[in-house]
């Protein structure tokens, strides 16, 4: 058995109950009910619920731990009864009984709370970001981001070569200025280099006979990338556009 997980916390189901399994989060949320200590542990992919009752070994442990503390639980998969059945999550008709807990990382008491739906101010959040981020709202948009990016990528890479495209990590392209806004400057000279670019693949296709068409956008690009670039003079000293001359 792998030492941290068998499974997410979004795979076990009802198909599952009576199997060992071995789960790894973070603890979401507890609940005491007359002694039976029930603990949403969460994960990247979602949330199953653990339960201890008084007669189980882990459970001063698992009682003692605060919300985010980081746990491996091993035990078994069983059936809820019929009316704990939760239909809001994946998970909801299955819950793992703990046999064994290794506490991997205990949390203190938390500025912020990552579990519910409170709106806090955003002097907060940002102070408190590495909480922020664990936020399910916060965290949906996140994978929602990174599922549009990898569509993009998918789809750009199934185009025909003229139309296919370099990525460039603008931020390495130029030395971080002082002021925010000035950050600007190398988006303005990629966006310049690209209408180059498509310029150069299309612009024969409109040119009628000769290509001063091309060469004349080939100019009035270069003039507002040299533009773009001299916006922040002092920190592009070391820039092509310098090097060259061009500006």
């Amino acid at each position: 058995m792998h030492a941290y997980r068998t499974h997410t916390c979004a795979e076990p189901r009802a198909a599952h109950v009576g199997d060992k399994v071995r789960l790894s989060g973070w603890i979401h949320r507890k609940r005491d009910h007359g002694g039976v200590l029930f603990v949403d542990l969460r994960d990247h992919y979602g949330i199953t619920q653990i339960v201890a009752d008084q007669d189980n070994p882990v459970q001063q442990l698992l009682d003692s731990l605060r919300v985010e503390s980081v746990i491996t639980v091993t035990g078994e998969i069983v059936a809820r009864a019929a009316e704990a059945v939760n239909p809001k999550l994946p998970t909801g008709e299955i819950e793992v009984v703990a046999r064994e807990l290794d506490v991997q990382s205990h949390a203190a008491e938390l500025p912020m709370p990552v579990a519910g739906d409170a709106d806090y101010p955003e002097e907060i959040r940002l102070k408190y970001r590495y909480l922020d981020l664990r936020r399910d709202q916060v965290h949906r948009n996140i994978i929602l981001r990174s599922a549009v990016i990898a569509s993009i990528r998918r789809r750009r890479e199934m185009q025909e070569t003229m139309l296919s495209a370099d990525e460039l990590a603008l931020a390495p392209l130029g030395r971080r200025l002082g002021a925010g806004a000035l950050d600007a400057a190398p988006i303005l000279v990629a966006l310049a280099l690209v209408s180059y670019w498509w310029t150069i693949c299309f612009g024969k296709r409109r040119a009628t006979g000769t290509s001063s068409p091309i060469v004349s956008t080939r100019s009035s690009t270069t003039s507002s990338a040299c533009s773009a670039a001299s916006m922040t003079r002092s920190g592009w000293r070391s820039s092509a556009w310098w090097r060259k001359g061009t500006c």
